[in-house]
């Protein structure tokens, strides 16, 4: 009660009072912000974006015209809504049963405003009370009760800001989504194919680096989810390079980067995880990322290495700051974040829409339900699209049979010079030379897609022959002449064993093959044109236990076990 009576006194009559005397010392004696009204003004400003988050509506009903307040953006997907064109994006249809439901929740929640106690009336009645006596006294007795205000804070034991944990309700908002994210939920595919042509686009750097660069006093967390199945095509490089600035010029409390491993739970049994988090941390820093806060290895599925995951970021951020959920188009941001919240039990029917199609987020989304600290704030940003990796090349159909399902499965392919790996209608790589005999090439990636082992003369004509038929994507032969032929690029390795694989090639957005040799070896890829192919050390060495035969092999994965063509060579 005394402290408050100081600090009200304080701010209401002293403030102007020193300002007249001396400006200087009011200077020096003021430095603590928790002082300062503007100051803790500027602290509670907690969200970077606009407050409003709907708008009152009048709509006609069967019994007169109603209002109801609507939200500006889709929650699922963060496209502003909109209900003139179906054909363009964030299109809803207000329906009867629908109408009713938001018109009970605004009532259930109008009834939750209870009005101000008098206990809490008369409270604050008795502190503003002495405030009169101050108007009276001298300015020796002001300086006075000043000086005892500060001698009393200085002798008090320094007491830091608790950090008040709250799940934030999940109904405050209306539940409302676009026709586009009902139909991916319930359909798996687009309402219509018109309106995705008409999708804006989103600058990561320029909307979310920016509003992070204008945060003063509030610590960014980046959260990079990173699909470990195409580790190298999903990793944002530039966007992470844009959104986190160098030097000693990082405005605020400083961005840190948390990287966020998803869909391990596609990765064979043979790999560790310690192993896997150096190789990560290698790979990252191979590849320029700024430095790492923390790496997870975490699965969206079954729930793996989640719970460490929020109990990081909720350090990381601290008492006051924002977590950004960033990474590329199909890594599982939006799946992440919705385990997140199943791991605390707030999963519910305002879950992040998922789909197997790039750009299902379209906008920044706020996402409630995490038991963040009070002033905290987490936001799901639209993936960052890569024109290199061929899941964006490709249409949606075609995308979908390229992501893995189930775990990986190796297929290792003993073959030599002038031999030539078909894998479905969109890649192909050629055995130009090697230092021995026989060379291994291990290739990881759906088990779905079938391959072709031959020689490399007459490929050309064995993939025109087979692509869109035997060979999908493309889903058929039209695609193939839509999609163009492959189109080639020469890459020299040079290998350490050929016991294991040491060296890897890698498609973006399909997969890559593990080569196994001892010594310089000559390759040409082929792959859709804009396609990225890149040569890293090897993810996992290891070979299959049953080597392929030449012509078409597919591997079926039924109960765990992949299903191998009778003939196949054991590996000695």
């Amino acid at each position: 009660m005394l402290a408050s009576h100081f600090r009200c006194c304080y701010q209401r009559h002293l403030v102007p009072f020193l300002v007249r005397r001396n400006p200087l010392r009011f200077q020096s004696v003021c430095s603590a912000p928790a002082l300062l009204p503007a100051a803790k003004a500027a602290e509670e400003s907690e969200s970077p974006f606009v407050k409003s988050t709907s708008v009152t509506k009048i709509v006609q009903t069967q019994h007169g015209e109603v209002e109801v307040d609507l939200p500006k953006v889709c929650f699922g997907c963060g496209v502003r809504l909109q209900d003139k064109d179906p054909d363009k994006p964030g299109f809803y249809n207000l329906t009867e049963r629908l109408l009713e439901k938001l018109l009970q929740e605004q009532m259930d929640r109008g009834k939750e405003d209870e009005p101000v106690s008098e206990t809490q009336t008369e409270t604050e009645a008795q502190e503003e009370k002495p405030e009169a006596d101050v108007k009276d006294m001298s300015e020796d007795e002001k300086f006075e009760m000043l000086d005892a205000m500060l001698d009393a804070q200085a002798a008090s034991p320094q007491k830091k800001e608790q950090v008040t944990y709250v799940v934030e309700d999940d109904d405050q908002d209306v539940a409302l989504r676009c026709a586009r994210c009902y139909s991916l939920m319930h359909y798996g595919k687009v309402k219509s194919t018109l309106g995705e042509s008409f999708l804006p686009e989103f600058n990561l750097g320029k909307k979310v680096g920016r509003k992070i660069a204008l945060q003063k006093g509030r610590r960014a967390v980046i959260l990079c989810v990173v699909d470990v199945t195409d580790f190298d095509g999903s990793l944002p490089r530039a966007a992470l390079q844009e959104l986190i600035p160098e030097g000693p010029s990082v405005p605020g409390m400083g961005c840190k980067l948390v990287l966020a491993v998803n869909k391990v739970d596609l990765m064979p049994k043979p790999i560790t995880k310690a192993r896997l988090e150096i190789w990560v941390r290698t790979r990252g820093k191979d590849g320029g990322l700024p430095p790492l806060a923390s790496v997870h290895l975490v699965s969206s599925v079954n729930m793996l290495g989640v719970q460490d995951l929020l109990h990081d970021v909720i350090q990381k951020v601290g008492v006051r700051g924002d977590l950004w959920v960033v990474g590329a188009q199909n890594a599982g941001k939006s799946s992440l974040i919705n385990a997140l919240k199943q791991a605390t039990g707030t999963s519910g029917t305002k879950d992040l829409t998922t789909a197997p199609l790039p750009g299902t987020t379209l906008g920044v989304v706020e996402v409630k339900g995490l038991p963040m600290p009070r002033k905290c704030h987490v936001y799901d940003t639209p993936g960052v699209k890569h024109g290199f990796q061929l899941t964006t090349i490709v249409s949606p159909v075609e995308c979908e049979m390229l992501l893995p399902k189930r775990p990986l499965v190796a297929r290792t392919f003993r073959t030599a010079s002038g031999y030539t790996l078909l894998i479905a209608g969109v890649a192909r790589l050629d055995v130009v030379s090697c230092p021995s005999a026989s060379i291994y090439i291990t290739f990881w990636a759906a088990d779905q897609l079938q391959c072709h082992l031959g020689k490399t003369e007459g490929a050309e004509e064995r993939f025109w022959k087979f692509a869109g038929r035997t060979l999908k994507p493309p889903e058929n032969e039209s695609r193939v002449e839509d999609l163009g032929a492959l189109q080639p690029i020469d890459i020299e390795i040079v290998g350490s064993s050929w016991k294991k694989s040491t060296k890897d090639i890698c498609f973006a957005g399909l997969g890559w093959f593990g080569i196994g040799v001892s010594g310089p070896a000559k390759f040409v890829a082929w792959s859709l044109k804009g396609a990225q192919i890149t040569v890293r050390d090897s993810l996992m060495p290891d070979f299959a236990k049953t080597f392929e035969t030449p012509g078409m092999c597919r591997s079926v994965h039924a109960g765990g076990v992949s299903r191998k063509k009778k003939g196949g060579k054991r590996r000695k």
